[in-house]
C-alpha cells in the first residue's frame, strides 16, 4: 500500500510538471559589476558621519591572494595596496590549510609587511607540501593610515599539490 501511495504521488507531481502551465517572469533589473579599482573599503565609527569627503579619504585599494604549485612546494603570493601612503601595510594572520580526513589542518605563516608605502607585494613557498594533498590559504590584508587600521579578509580556492 505504501508503494502504491508513493507511486501515485510521484505520478501526480510528474503530471503537474508536464501538463501544468507555469508562468515565470524575470525582473527587469540590471546588474552592474564594479571593477576592483572602483571598490573602496572604508571604516567608520559611531561618532563620525560618513560624507563625501570621508569616502574619498584613506582606504584599501586592490588586494590579491594566490596559491600555486612551485617546483619545491606550494607557492603563496599576496598583494595589498592603499589609496594613501600607509605607516604599515601588508598581510597578517596568514594560514595555509592542508585538508585531512575530517577537516583542515592549519599551518601558520608569519606576517609580512612594510612601512611607509602605498603597496606591499610578497610571497612564500611552503616546502613541506605533500603530493596528492589539497591546500588553501587565507589571510587579512591591512593598512594603517593616519593611525587607523583598514582590513580585508581573503581566501583562495582549493589546490591539489601534484
Amino acid at each position: 500500500m505504501k508503494n502504491f501511495v508513493k507511486l501515485l504521488s510521484i505520478m501526480g507531481m510528474a503530471g503537474c510538471l508536464l501538463f501544468g502551465k507555469v508562468d515565470v517572469q524575470a525582473a527587469d533589473q540590471g546588474f552592474i559589476e564594479l571593477p576592483m579599482e572602483e571598490v573602496q573599503i572604508i571604516i567608520s565609527s559611531e561618532d563620525e558621519g560618513v560624507g563625501a569627503s570621508s569616502v574619498a579619504a584613506a582606504s584599501l585599494g586592490g588586494c590579491e591572494l594566490g596559491i600555486g604549485i612551485a617546483s619545491n612546494g606550494v607557492s603563496i603570493t599576496f598583494s595589498t595596496s592603499s589609496t594613501q601612503v600607509a605607516s604599515e601595510i601588508g598581510v597578517k594572520n596568514i594560514v595555509l590549510q592542508e585538508k585531512n580526513g575530517l577537516g583542515w589542518t592549519n599551518i601558520g605563516i608569519s606576517n609580512h609587511y612594510d612601512r611607509n608605502r602605498q603597496e606591499y607585494t610578497g610571497g612564500v613557498v611552503y616546502t613541506g607540501a605533500q603530493r596528492g594533498k589539497t591546500y588553501r590559504v587565507y589571510c587579512t590584508h591591512y593598512a594603517i593610515i593616519n593611525g587607523r587600521e583598514y582590513t580585508l579578509y581573503s581566501i583562495t580556492d582549493n589546490l591539489v599539490y601534484n
